[in-house]
């Protein structure tokens, strides 16, 4: 059966649903202009908070007024030079047309590069100035670099300091100089200052520690970034067995380690980080590594700087807590849970570097303990009077040093420590006598 003719609407219905439509897309568009609108308001807010934050942390400078743009000076170059003569490569990485050691001197610094890690993993756990002699193979080859060592003291005696290159305006792509190879020669350094030391040369010994924080102050100085203030770290470290050892306390050294505030330093160094992360979700140029279409590099750029806002919250929290009781790991986990699954991005970029924090905390006690050693050495050595108090506050709230009087000298001790403990943890506690043994 056919259907009937059915009337279609009439012009004056057409018309008011074509009004309406056009209406309802209207306020869509609206709501979405508004919705714009909020968004791009609220992420100017955010980047004003940032940046205020930033500012906060450097005495009212941006990061790039703080730190800007540098190049490599002469004395970097010089450094590089005399470093490669002894087997040290202190040039940037993937740089043309640097100097490098010769094959057969990387060769001779990398067969005792083992012997070296393992003299100063042991020197470091030392509870006691004890001076032994050094293995024959890091003796012969001390003793073949040390016409170069002292060019390079003379060298940088002769300034100015060095000035590695900097450009933190690179964002992700920021390259960090080789300070890898500045440790290498630090430690080449510290364990001449070292047996200078065991040889009774007390005075040339302090010179080449001076050298070493002179050196390791430039770099600390010079680029905010992570690595750069976790390397100054471990060769603060590596000082402070020597240091012990002195019989008088070399000029300055005690005030210098009381007045150490690496955990400014690490904080300063995660908040660039951050800066970093948020910097590059500025370029219009795509996203290092990255192989994303252009609305997708756009939808990355958002991405990363909802991640750059995120982690700054978190950088601000740590210095809320109590460091004494700070568990990197769990801490990780309260931040992880807090992010949205649907940032995945955010998740990927956690950081897992936490333990810094805590961890300059514990270098800034190994220093406090370095002076207060110094001072009771010097006090037993000269007949001081007897101290006023077994107990002295450390600078880490909530904790104290113990002295306790034993044959010959005093053992001190912390009194209480860090929940966060590395797998090979310098003990807190040290044995004071007069002067270090050497043992022939």
């Amino acid at each position: 059966m056919a259907l009937p003719n059915l009337p279609g609407p009439s012009r004056p219905g057409r018309s008011r649903f074509l009004r309406r439509l056009l209406l309802a897309a209207g306020v869509l568009v609206g709501l979405s202009l508004l919705a714009a609108l909020a968004l791009t308001a609220w992420k100017a807010s955010v980047d004003r908070r940032l940046d205020a934050a930033w500012r906060r942390s450097l005495g009212g400078a941006s990061f790039l007024e703080r730190y800007p743009a540098t190049s490599d000076n002469a004395t970097v170059r010089d450094l590089e030079k005399l470093g490669a003569a002894i087997g040290v490569d202190m040039a940037p990485a993937d740089t043309p047309g640097r100097i490098r050691p010769s094959p057969e001197a990387a060769k001779r610094f990398a067969a005792i590069n083992g012997p070296l890690k393992a003299f100063y993993t042991a020197d470091r756990s030392a509870t006691e100035a004890s001076l032994a002699p050094l293995r024959p193979e890091l003796a012969a080859f001390l003793d073949s670099v040390r016409p170069g060592l002292d060019i390079v003291r003379k060298r940088l005696a002769q300034g100015p300091p060095p000035v590695w290159a900097r450009n933190l305006e690179a964002g992700f792509e920021t390259k960090i100089p080789n300070y890898v190879g500045v440790l290498m020669l630090q430690k080449l350094l510290l364990l001449d200052a070292r047996e200078q030391l065991r040889a009774g040369r007390e005075a040339q010994a302090g010179e080449i520690l001076e050298t070493s924080w002179r050196l390791n102050q430039a770099a600390a100085d010079n680029n905010p970034a992570l690595i750069t203030q976790l390397i100054t770290l471990a060769v603060i470290r590596l000082q402070q067995p020597i240091l012990r050892s002195f019989s008088r306390a070399p000029a300055g050294w005690p005030e210098r380690l009381l007045r150490l505030d690496q955990q400014s330093r690490i904080l300063r160094a995660l908040r660039c980080e951050n800066f970093s992360a948020h910097l590059t979700s500025t370029f219009d140029r795509p996203i290092p590594d990255a192989k994303w279409g252009t609305q997708g590099q756009t939808f990355l750029r958002w991405v990363v700087w909802d991640h750059a806002r995120r982690l700054s919250a978190m950088v601000e929290e740590l210095p809320r807590r109590d460091v004494r009781s700070f568990d990197p790991d769990a801490f990780e986990r309260e931040q992880r849970a807090a992010i949205p699954r649907w940032q995945v991005l955010a998740r990927t970029l956690l950081p897992n570097f936490w333990d810094t924090w805590p961890r300059s905390a514990h270098v800034e006690l190994e220093a406090e303990l370095t002076a207060l050693v110094l001072e009771e050495r010097e006090r037993l050595a000269t007949g001081g009077p007897p101290r006023s108090t077994d107990r002295w506050p450390s600078r880490i709230k909530g904790l104290s040093w113990i002295y306790e009087d034993v044959a010959g000298g005093t053992i001190v001790h912390l009194d209480g420590d860090l929940k966060y403990q590395e797998p090979r943890p310098v003990p807190l506690r040290f044995t004071v006598r007069r002067a270090a043994i050497v043992i022939p």
